[in-house]
């Protein structure tokens, strides 16, 4: 029938989007090589506390995602660092900034 919607409500045949609950975390498959698992397992191993597997290797990847995020920040310091250098940057003494915004008396 034209001009017709179905309406679908949860637990009756479907659901909407926004009755879908928020995953917080995605799962990823990891292949590696078995003296790479190995070597994972032999390091979780030595750990106080014996972690498990998932917990190691997702320190992991935190530490990475971290040691990248650096690494651009000083990309990007060191190129305006550069710029100021070679004159195409202007810089403002610290108390002429404070006194614009309001942070000195």
């Amino acid at each position: 029938m034209a001009g017709t919607r179905t309406i679908r409500r949860a637990g009756m045949g479907g659901t909407a989007a926004k009755d879908k609950p928020e995953h917080k975390e995605i799962a990823v498959n990891v292949r590696l090589r078995p003296e790479e698992l190995a070597t994972i397992d032999a390091l979780v191993a030595r750990r106080l506390g014996r972690p498990k597997r998932h917990s190691w290797l997702l320190e992991a990847v935190q530490e990475k995602i971290k040691r990248e995020t650096d690494a651009e920040d000083t990309r990007i310091a060191e190129a305006a660092l550069l710029a100021v250098r070679e004159g195409g940057e202007k810089t403002y003494p610290l108390e002429q900034v404070m006194r614009e915004h309001g942070l000195v008396d």
